[in-house]
């Protein structure tokens, strides 16, 4: 069964999944997190040829903290060639908490994953000049979502 994405279809799969905010707990530990609201909830989905759909909370601004892993990654391979970046950076889970430095050290410091915490993938990591990584993550990124970046947010 084929199904039209549309913003309808959104909002019915966040009618799904309402009821099970509330199980988790917000990192209230990270400080752009702890005064987010609980019950905040959004999808939006940009297709290949920029058409965005989008439901629940997502005119709102957030931080995206971890989510910043797979814009990076997405930058990294827009700027390298694939075996370049996986011979850094491996593609399996490590089994250990995405913090966790101990696979790391096990492993002569290549992460299993570039969702791994302590090393991103290469794209900014590996900037040519250091001094321009923070402005190279902000124009991947913002380019990756359709609009600049504020960073902090």
């Amino acid at each position: 069964m084929v199904t039209t994405l549309d913003n309808a279809l959104l909002e019915e799969i966040l009618q799904q999944v309402r009821p099970l905010i509330g199980q988790g707990k917000v990192a209230d530990y990270i400080p752009a997190l702890a005064e987010v609201p609980a019950d905040r909830l959004a999808i939006a989905v940009c297709t290949v040829d920029g058409e965005l759909f989008q439901a629940g909370d997502a005119a709102e601004r957030f931080s995206i903290q971890s989510i910043s892993k797979v814009l990076s990654l997405t930058l990294a391979l827009t700027r390298y060639q694939e075996p370049e970046i996986w011979r850094r950076v491996g593609k399996e889970p490590s089994g250990l908490p995405f913090n966790s430095l101990l696979q790391l050290e096990m492993e002569q410091g290549k992460p299993r994953n570039p969702f791994i915490n302590p090393r991103r993938a290469g794209g900014v990591r590996h900037a040519a000049n250091p001094a321009q990584r923070p402005q190279t993550a902000h124009a991947g990124g913002g380019a990756s979502v359709g609009r600049r970046r504020r960073p902090g947010l």
